[in-house]
Formats: C-alpha cells, structure tokens, sequence
C-alpha cells in the first residue's frame, strides 16, 4: 500500500482534527562539567492540528494494569510540523494543552506505511493541578 501525500495527511487533521498548543520542553545542562547533571528545561508553545481522544472505560480493560489513568488520552499528530520554516516533532515529555487540559506525552508509536511514517500515537497523561 502505498503512503498518502502530506496534503492528503494534513487535509485529515485540518478536517477531523483541532488546533492544540504544543509545549516543547528542551533541557541543556547548567554546567557541563557538572557531577551532580543538573539540567535546566525551557518552553517554547506551539500551535498545531491534532486529535485527541479520551480513553475509554472499555479500553482501559485491554491495556495492562496501570499503563493508562482515568483522564488520559490517546492523540494523533503527523511526523512533523513546519512552523516559520522550522520542523518540529511532538516528542516524549512534550506537554499538549487541548480544552485547557494539560496533558505529558508518555509514550509515542509510529504509524508506518510503505516504510515511512504515517501518524503518530502518543498515551497523553492528563496532569492535574497544572
């Protein structure tokens, strides 16, 4: 089978999905010669087309044990973005706010077709008191 076009992908998104705030978090080193490996994290915000969707009580049944919480949710991102000719990826301990609800990304999966990804899965963990 082959891989759909990026249009054809972002025309999905544009017509299912909705505008979320990606928070991509980086973290540099204070000091590099530092023992301890203190880290400092910095935030740049986002706006990008996604869908997200609660998990289930019924899907919660079909996941192992403490892998998903009430109020988390799944969300489906494309392979990347092009902000201001910049490329950006939702990546591990990114945060999404959709519904002003924040969420962590936990965990992604690769969609691929024809060797190439396709959509991106992401477990989002709703953070309470955030």
């Amino acid at each position: 089978m082959k891989r759909p076009p990026d249009w054809k992908l972002k025309k999905i998104l544009t017509s299912l999905g909705t505008e979320v705030t990606l928070h991509k978090v980086t973290e540099t080193e204070l000091i590099a010669e530092d023992p301890f490996g203190q880290t400092e994290e910095s935030e740049e915000t986002y706006t990008i087309l996604a869908e997200i969707q609660s998990i289930t009580l019924e899907e919660m049944t079909y996941l192992p044990a403490g892998e998903v919480q009430d109020g988390d949710a799944w969300g489906y991102f494309l392979p990347s973005y092009t902000i201001d000719s910049e490329s950006y990826t939702v990546g591990v301990n990114d945060y999404i706010t959709f519904n002003s609800i924040k969420y962590l990304v936990v965990r992604i999966i690769d969609q691929y077709m024809s060797g190439e990804s396709v959509i991106r899965r992401a477990l989002l963990r709703r953070q309470v008191g955030q």
